[in-house]
């Protein structure tokens, strides 16, 4: 267990973050906050290759989708980040600023409300 100034220090000192799950049940349709902690911290990440962590991956330009059930591609994932830095830096600041530009409250209270209007015409 880590509190937040020690996962503040792991952050700091992390090339590459990892969300690989299996492709069972909800995990699926998830949206793990590992991926935006990841991105707010500035950090690249890898994942498993499901459509919507790919939407996110492919929006945020921060994020690599895989096969969670192929490790030679992880490993090669990971690799890539650990040989080029600074592609890895370029990926994390544009997962940044992905998070502080489209991940505010100010978004969400938009899409929260659309919902509970949504919600309100079933009725």
């Amino acid at each position: 267990m880590l509190d937040r100034e020690g996962i503040n220090n792991l952050y700091g000192s992390a090339v590459v973050g990892l969300c690989m799950l299996k492709p069972i049940g909800n995990y699926i349709y998830s949206k793990p906050i590992k991926v935006y902690e990841y991105m707010a911290a500035g950090i690249p990440y890898i994942c498993s290759n499901f459509p919507e962590w790919e939407n996110v991956a492919e929006r945020s330009g921060a994020g690599i989708c895989i096969d969670p059930d192929d490790p030679k591609a992880l490993a090669e994932a990971i690799n890539g980040f650990l040989s080029d830095r600074q592609k890895a830096q370029a990926m994390g600041a544009s997962g940044y600023e992905f998070v502080r530009n489209e991940c505010s409250w100010s978004n969400e209270t938009v899409a929260l409300i659309s919902l509970y209007g949504q919600i309100e015409g079933l009725r």
